[in-house]
């Protein structure tokens, strides 16, 4: 602070006008695009930077040390981009805070969008890291997020789910015990 009180005033304006077009330089060349894709016991990311072409892809366990090794991956300056699976929503929440932004997309909009084809891990977290990449670069919605609902919300669907889920079968539970019954007492 000493080197800009020194300064001319019209100079320390310049002065700052550099620093802060320093920082939106240093801002972008840290700026990454994770793509996630997820599974029960593990996920693979790809990891990709505004500056280079070069990707990065990682492969970590769903424990507690396979999330701390991805969490010293990410920072403020890291966007996401998961497809929407069963485990998506409660993943996200273990780390939505720890990064700029996070996006869900949906599976059917990945397909039409060209992500889906050849399916490895790799090549589809490659893929959403680059869709990822061209979206936030070009300023341009390509895929648009699934809205990540609160937990509350989160809960009540899934009790709807499992109570759906019991009542059919119920439901086939007393058609077999039917048919059981008709074919021990035929009414001829």
């Amino acid at each position: 602070m000493v080197l800009l009180q020194s300064l001319p005033r019209i100079d320390v304006w310049k002065y700052t006008a550099f620093l802060s077009n320093l920082e939106l330089f240093i801002m972008e060349d840290i700026m990454k695009f994770v793509g996630i894709d997820l599974h029960t016991n593990r996920f693979t990311c790809c990891y990709l930077s505004d500056n280079s072409k070069e990707k990065q892809t990682e492969t970590f366990n769903l424990d507690k040390k396979g999330l701390e090794s991805f969490y010293s991956t990410i920072d403020k300056d890291t966007y996401v981009l998961v497809e929407a699976t069963i485990y998506t929503f409660s993943f996200v929440a273990l780390f939505k805070d720890l990064i700029k932004e996070v996006i869900v997309a949906n599976t059917y909009q990945l397909k039409s969008v060209g992500i889906a084809g050849k399916k490895t891990d790799k090549l589809d977290a490659a893929k959403l890291a680059e869709k990822l990449k061209a979206q936030v670069i070009s300023g341009v919605e390509q895929i648009v997020p699934v809205t990540i609902a609160p937990k509350e919300i989160r809960d009540l669907r899934a009790l709807f789910a499992a109570y759906r889920t019991l009542r059919k079968e119920i439901g086939q539970t007393k058609n077999r015990i039917h048919s059981l019954d008709l074919f021990d007492n035929p009414k001829m």
